[in-house]
């Protein structure tokens, strides 16, 4: 059987970023995130937690905690 290990990168981590990382962490997928500004990407894990435990309280997301631990962020480089 081929592997279900699924990998996503987002690019920018702003509100929509955010949206979609918690969309694929929520199903399963590994993801990656980058921004090229630094205060933006730091922020972005406890965001995405939040809106993913919010998700969970209406019961549209069954393991924030576990959704989050598949995120992992990088800083984009090449940018001043």
């Amino acid at each position: 059987m081929a592997s279900t290990k699924r990998n996503v990168a987002i690019v920018g981590t702003g509100l929509i970023g955010r949206a979609w990382a918690a969309i694929f962490a929520r199903a399963g997928w590994n993801v990656r995130l980058t921004d090229p500004h630094v205060p933006t990407l730091a922020a972005a894990p406890r965001l995405i937690r939040d809106e993913l435990h919010a998700l969970a309280r209406h019961g549209l997301a069954s393991d924030p905690d576990d959704a989050v631990a598949r995120s992992r962020s990088r800083r984009a480089s090449g940018r001043p």
